[in-house]
């Protein structure tokens, strides 16, 4: 541990990882912002967490990172939400890992989690069928080893990260890379609540079990309008305003910098993503505004 003036520099470690499990995201930011030990302890903290969490589905996160960070994959689901919430407020057991993956890369991570002793299940390879409910999904391989399961989804084009933007809502719009966590809407997800995606496909009968799965852990997740008072088009979670993974309204934590805990863009290797929520306006008397999501 650091030696600082600080009043936490007596702590215990214990003591202080206790406390840090009690923090919401902006909490830790904050509390990282105050000088340069408390950021290298913010870090130790998540990068320990998420090490941690990681070993119930494989032996050696670090290889795992590795490979993730060689093929540009990322993690979202269940796992990349917890990272973000207090662990003490994690209500949840994450019983699976999605991996997502570009096609020319899958295999890589296959190959890891077969050294690892997993079995692939139902058959190998999945196709996405044609009226999936994420229309950004390719293919999907499922391993199992115990009571341990892991998805492999496999994105339609070059970019990892595509699928994550067809999600059921804004819930689900965060991953994790191999050194960074990243969020798109972070408010939202600190106060539990979601906002519906009209680019996800609602006919889709596994669409409507993953949201009422995320209502039961204590999520408010409403039609796609931001009803709190806000400027319209301006305001960075309003559903009609232009956003990217770059603005503001993102939040990035870089892993591996003790320097830089702070809002950022995400990391170079995966792309500039643009979206435009839409659906059903927040304006009184507004038509219902096409979404689009762009990847440039």
């Amino acid at each position: 541990m650091p030696t600082t003036n600080t009043p936490f520099a007596a702590m215990a470690l214990e003591m202080l990882t206790h406390m840090l499990t009690f923090m919401s995201m902006s909490e830790l930011l904050g509390f990282s912002s105050a000088c340069k030990d408390h950021r290298t302890w913010v870090l130790q903290y998540l990068n320990r967490r998420i090490h941690n969490s990681l070993t119930v589905f494989i032996s050696s996160p670090a290889a795992l990172l590795d490979t993730m960070r060689f093929t540009s994959a990322v993690i979202s689901g269940s796992f990349a939400l917890a990272m973000f919430l207090p662990a003490a407020a994690v209500n949840w057991n994450i019983a699976d890992l999605n991996i997502y993956t570009r096609d020319i890369h899958y295999n890589q991570l296959v190959l890891l989690l077969l050294r690892d002793g997993y079995k692939v299940n139902y058959g190998g390879y999945r196709a996405a069928p044609a009226n999936y409910y994420n229309p950004a999904v390719k293919g999907i391989i499922t391993l199992n080893k115990g009571n341990q399961s892991v998805e492999i989804i496999i994105s339609r084009t070059d970019s990892s990260i595509r699928p994550i933007f067809y999600f059921h809502s804004t819930v689900m719009m965060n991953f994790l890379t191999a050194d960074s966590l990243f969020v798109a809407y972070p408010r939202l997800i600190s106060h539990r609540r979601g906002l519906t995606n009209p680019l996800s496909r609602w006919d889709s009968e596994t669409t409507r079990i993953a949201v009422d799965k995320y209502r039961q852990r204590g999520y408010t997740i409403t039609d796609g309008r931001y009803n709190e008072n806000h400027i319209c088009e301006k305001h960075v979670w309003c559903t009609e305003h232009t956003r990217t993974t770059h603005d503001k309204g993102c939040l990035q934590l870089q892993l591996d910098r003790p320097n830089t805990v702070t809002l950022a863009a995400i990391p170079r290797q995966t792309q500039l993503v643009v979206w435009f929520f839409g659906g059903k306006s927040c304006r009184v008397g507004a038509v219902f505004a096409e979404p689009y999501a762009r990847f440039c």
